[in-house]
């Protein structure tokens, strides 16, 4: 192997910030370690693979420019850049001054540009996508997407950084402070089976994994079940369909709905993600639509009543739900 260089000031990174939404940087251990390489500085990797590189996207400083103006030669650019990514899956990055911008989620090599506009311009990078072996995990429930590994440690060198996006509702404070209005994302999802069969245990079962799966509220989250009488959905199969909504506030509502588009891709997906919380005997037929709207005061009042009387309610609430407004 070729030499390693002598660390000094100016083969590291500049320091590190970080803020509302993120994980601290992460650290070499494990099979990571290399006693040649002291700084406990490195490109993102996984426990237990032998710091294989995973599946990502990146971009060289000279050639990107993230949505807030800033070029990914910055960590603030291309942290900026791990939230503009358009699968919403986005799991953290990896990042050298001047260097290079790494993007790292399961599903980010699907979505090699990114579209940015500000008030003069409109303008798209192209990403350069490597699909490999190993993809992180979302790490919103085990094993997601299968096969996958938790990006939880770094290949060390002292040049790179590396950040992770929080795993709880948490991670949305990353993408700013809350707005004033609210909106829904909804989405509905047709299954087989037989309706009386959604008892109220598993309507919550249905509302817990789907809301993590959002990396957000039980309380913040609904489900309405209806019977598929008259064949609305045009497909036979369907005999029951599950329609949720998600009660955001409007600066995250794009990227959440992202985030479920890009785990939702198929109906295989969905069935993976969502089959083992139906019924006995029923499975996923079909994922029938995403929408995103804004919901201001007055023409939700209802709807936000409803989250607000399920926040309240000793019955139909988890006990350790958080009420976000």
């Amino acid at each position: 192997p070729a030499p390693v260089p002598h660390v000094s000031v100016g083969y590291v990174h500049s320091p590190i910030v970080t803020g509302p939404g993120w994980n601290v940087h992460n650290v070499p251990f494990g099979d990571a370690l290399n006693p040649e390489v002291p700084i406990a500085l490195g490109a993102c990797r996984s426990e237990g693979t032998e710091i294989a590189p995973p599946t990502q996207k990146d971009c060289h400083h000279t050639k990107c420019t993230a949505s807030n103006g800033l070029s990914v030669a910055s960590q603030e650019g291309c942290r900026q850049a791990c939230l503009d990514c358009p699968s919403g899956a986005c799991t953290g990055y990896s990042h050298s001054d001047f260097g290079y911008c790494v993007i790292h989620g399961p599903l980010v090599h699907l979505f090699p540009t990114h579209t940015s506009n500000n008030a003069t311009h409109e303008w798209t990078d192209t990403w350069d996508v490597r699909e490999r072996p190993t993809k992180f995990c979302l790490q919103n429930i085990p094993n997601n997407p299968p096969g996958c590994s938790n990006g939880d440690t770094a290949k060390p060198n002292p040049k790179y950084m590396c950040q992770t996006l929080k795993t709880s509702p948490e991670r949305w404070q990353a993408f700013g402070a809350p707005a004033d209005s609210h909106a829904l994302i909804h989405i509905q999802i047709g299954t087989s089976g037989d309706v009386g069969a959604f008892t109220d245990s598993i309507k919550n079962a249905l509302v817990d994994r789907f809301s993590t799966l959002a990396f957000w509220y039980f309380n913040n989250t609904n489900i309405n079940v209806v019977a598929n009488n008259d064949d609305a959905f045009e497909n036979e199969e369907v005999k029951v369909v599950l329609d949720f909504s998600l009660l955001v506030d409007s600066t995250i509502k794009q990227p959440m709905a992202n985030l479920m588009a890009s785990q939702f891709n198929t109906t295989d997906d969905v069935e993976v993600l969502m089959g083992e919380v139906l019924p006995a005997g029923g499975s996923v037929v079909l994922e029938l639509a995403i929408n995103t709207y804004d919901c201001n005061e007055p023409d939700c009042a209802e709807m936000i009543e409803k989250f607000q009387t399920k926040a309240s309610s000793s019955v139909d609430a988890k006990s350790d739900a958080t009420y976000m407004w």
